[in-house]
């Protein structure tokens, strides 16, 4: 005797060689045919593609929306642009050292030259 292949069962067994349970899935169409029908609108598919553009256009607008003020910044954003500026004025202020040693220096050679070339005379 042949046995057929069953699309529509699931044999399960819970020790993994005695099989005592057989599960009938149902087929695709009585699927179909149980799920409750949804009412059919009365509206043409330009109207609902118009209605469907206008929902997403004013999504859009409510997400890019120019007049919105800025997001606020949270604590981590505000400490972060804190410390920036920190390092900028660092920065600014070592940059400000140099140059003033630099001149420092430079005025020093200048008047050490021009009092060796004093003596000189």
């Amino acid at each position: 005797m042949l046995s057929a292949f069953v699309e529509s069962s699931v044999i399960s067994s819970e020790d993994g060689f005695h099989m005592r349970e057989e599960k009938i899935i149902p087929k695709e169409q009585d699927i179909v045919e149980k799920k409750p029908n949804k009412p059919t609108r009365n509206k043409s598919l330009r109207e609902q593609l118009l209605e469907n553009k206008e929902k997403a256009d004013e999504e859009w607008k409510a997400k890019h929306n120019p007049f919105l003020p800025p997001a606020a910044l949270d604590e981590d954003d505000i400490e972060f642009l804190m410390q920036k500026e920190e390092e900028e004025r660092n920065k600014k202020a070592q940059k400000a050292s140099l140059a003033e040693e630099a001149t420092l220096l430079f005025e020093a050679a200048v008047r050490e030259r021009q009092e060796s070339t004093v003596v000189k005379r």
